[in-house]
């Protein structure tokens, strides 16, 4: 989310609470409008603040959930979280400085919180959803919706000679991790997949790579991950171009 949007929808907040607060405490036809201003500005910068806050608790968060298996639920984790964390500490900070004593300060920070997350956890959802429809997934427990299979075979044949000479240190992914992407790599774009060989080509963290993919009745019996180095292409099987990828 832009930060503008942040600070465009903490001005909104701000002013509105304090038109309503005002209202129900005054009358709405006693609306003072330098009050609506100064919670208008203080929602800004609060939420300038907590933009940049849940910015960097971000990339952490994103590692404590990244074995949750279903997209929905672990980005609803993530911004729920995040938000929680973030509401907590702005909460709790701007009543502190806004004179509360910490008791006080500590409940607004207990209810931001609880905010913060019921916000976040709706943005995340919503998030991992997209994230699951653009990369064919099922969006609860985020396997791949393509039916294609891979053979016992191909997966040890993969791990066995996939990693010779060490010529895929360069996506800094240990085995395991490599050979569960790769997989889903083809599993995503099996819709190109024909009986026989096929190639694609395509940057992983910035290191350009062959993915080879030999498919016999719907089934894929042998697939291999080598450098892009103009000597593994094969003219022969067609060669499918893939956007690049940030594992």
């Amino acid at each position: 989310m832009a930060t503008g949007n942040i600070v465009a929808g903490g001005v909104l907040i701000g002013g509105g609470n304090s038109i309503l607060a005002q209202g129900f405490q005054n009358g709405f036809n006693n609306i003072d409008f330098n009050q609506v201003a100064m919670g208008a500005t203080m929602g800004g910068i609060t939420s300038c603040l907590g933009g940049h806050i849940g910015k960097g608790l971000q990339g952490p968060l994103s590692k404590v959930f990244s074995s949750v298996g279903s997209p929905m639920l672990r980005e609803g984790l993530t911004y729920g979280t995040n938000g929680a964390l973030t509401g907590f500490m702005m909460g709790t900070g701007m009543a502190v400085a806004g004179g509360e004593d910490i008791g006080d300060a500590l409940q607004i920070g207990g209810k931001s919180a609880f905010l913060g997350f019921g916000a976040g956890l709706g943005y995340g959802m919503y998030s991992g959803y997209k994230y699951a429809q653009a990369n064919n997934l099922n969006p609860i427990n985020g396997k791949s919706n393509n039916n294609v299979e891979f053979s016992d075979r191909s997966v040890t044949t993969f791990q066995n000679h996939a990693f010779a000479n060490n010529r895929h240190d360069d996506i800094n992914l240990n085995s395991s991790e490599i050979t569960s992407k790769t997989q889903l790599l083809i599993k995503n774009n099996s819709n190109y997949l024909h009986n026989g060989d096929n190639t694609f080509t395509v940057e992983i963290n910035g290191a350009p790579k062959i993915i080879r993919v030999h498919v016999q009745n719907g089934t894929i019996q042998s697939f291999n991950l080598m450098p892009n180095n103009g000597v593994n292409i094969r003219p022969s099987s067609p060669i499918i171009n893939l956007p690049s990828q940030n594992w």
